[in-house]
């Protein structure tokens, strides 16, 4: 489902080298899907994870959209 919603935000400078050349900002969508039922999360893209509250987990992120308690 389209959540409706969109955050434009300026690249990292050092991340830029994974866009074309030119490219410095990116548009954030926000989407959601319903399960049927619960399901495990398998985790495959990250070495480690820890469970936060949405307040200790804000303060952690590095990305200032992330940060926001939309």
């Amino acid at each position: 489902m389209d959540c409706q919603r969109t955050v434009e935000f300026e690249i990292f400078q050092h991340l830029r080298h994974r866009y074309a050349p030119g490219i410095e900002c990116n548009t954030e969508s926000w989407f959601c899907l319903a399960l049927p039922h619960e399901r495990e999360i398998v985790f495959t893209e990250h070495l480690a994870y820890q469970w936060l509250d949405a307040p200790a987990a804000a303060a952690l992120t590095k990305s200032w959209s992330n940060r926001q308690g939309d």
